[in-house]
């Protein structure tokens, strides 16, 4: 059975230290055995920390909400992917005082979002954080970033009991990214308009599911909702450029509805997938889809988003 207790690391997390002690000073090697902080473990032998491992039964149910608030900081929740295929959907309101969101399963990598009200919004790059919120609410963000990123937030890592339980590691964390990450386009709210990722679950191991947010202001608040993987359901859709005419529909769309949406019901502003796992995003255009509420003509743009939606 597992314990908690005090511990001093020589360097700024569990992943990158080399050794755990038992003192601040650093100078009594904590004793050999299994450390964790409830992403990683890793065994340390002889005052040496052996290779990472994820951790599983650190980890926090799939289909777990997440109402936080607190302090700035960085905030790390760790999820049991299981066994099932399919895509994993995220869904994440930063409210009004801007947060950042990135998901991680394995090697893959997101901060690609979209909501219904907002539509697509994104990091410059996958491996940095999207930052989201009320632009009346910046704390400087983007102008923090281009100077170099924020240094020394405290991390605070879920434990996964209480909705709000995330605890205090006693580490920091830098965050480093640009301006060209900060999207403040208005408030997020739960559960009508909060933001979607998708992230594709491919293969049946139980790999654990890193979302990392980060608080750059004071006073931060989010809710989450991790939502287990399953197969995103098939809409017939025509071939490229047929409007509400046709009654050909030779190919399928799966569409990751929002979170005010519905599953095999596609709707604006919508991710488009060309497979069931959300891992290959459909190919833009316009096209003409039939689900069983009826025909619609909608354009698919290069994001992956569907950014126009008429009823034929």
């Amino acid at each position: 059975m597992s314990t908690s207790n005090t511990y001093y690391l020589n360097g700024p997390t569990l992943a990158t230290a080399t050794a755990v002690f038992s003192d601040s000073n650093l100078t009594v090697c904590a004793p050999d055995g299994f450390y964790s902080d409830n992403t990683i473990s890793r065994e340390q032998v002889n005052c040496v920390l052996l290779p990472a491992q994820t951790c599983p039964s650190c980890a926090s149910p799939c289909d777990s909400p997440i109402n936080a608030d607190g302090d700035q900081g960085f905030y790390k929740a760790s999820f049991q992917s299981g066994t099932d295929t399919g895509a994993m959907l995220i869904y994440f309101s930063p409210r009004g005082i801007p947060d950042g969101i990135k998901a991680s399963l394995g090697t893959y990598s997101t901060s690609e979002t979209t909501s219904q009200t907002h539509g697509y919004a994104a990091a410059s790059s996958m491996n940095n954080f999207v930052y989201l919120g009320n632009p009346s609410l910046d704390c400087g963000i983007g102008t923090t970033l281009d100077a170099g990123g924020f240094t020394n937030l405290n991390e605070f890592v879920y434990q996964g009991g209480n909705v709000n339980d995330y605890v205090g590691t006693g580490q920091t964390v830098n965050i480093q990214g640009s301006s060209a990450d900060v999207v403040l386009l208005g408030g997020y709210s739960q559960p009508t308009n909060m933001a979607t990722l998708v992230v594709p679950k491919t293969s049946n191991v139980d790999e654990i599911l890193i979302v990392d947010v980060v608080g750059p202001c004071s006073g931060t608040a989010f809710d989450l909702q991790i939502n287990c993987p399953a197969p995103l359901l098939p809409t017939p859709i025509s071939t490229v450029g047929e409007e509400c005419g046709t009654d050909q529909f030779p190919n399928t769309v799966y569409v990751a509805p929002n979170s005010n949406g519905t599953a095999g019901d596609p709707a604006l502003n919508e991710f488009a997938f060309a497979d069931e796992n959300g891992a290959q995003k459909y190919s833009p255009g316009q096209y003409t889809i039939n689900p069983a509420s009826g025909k619609k003509f909608i354009t698919i743009d290069g994001n992956g988003v569907i950014t126009n939606f008429v009823n034929c």
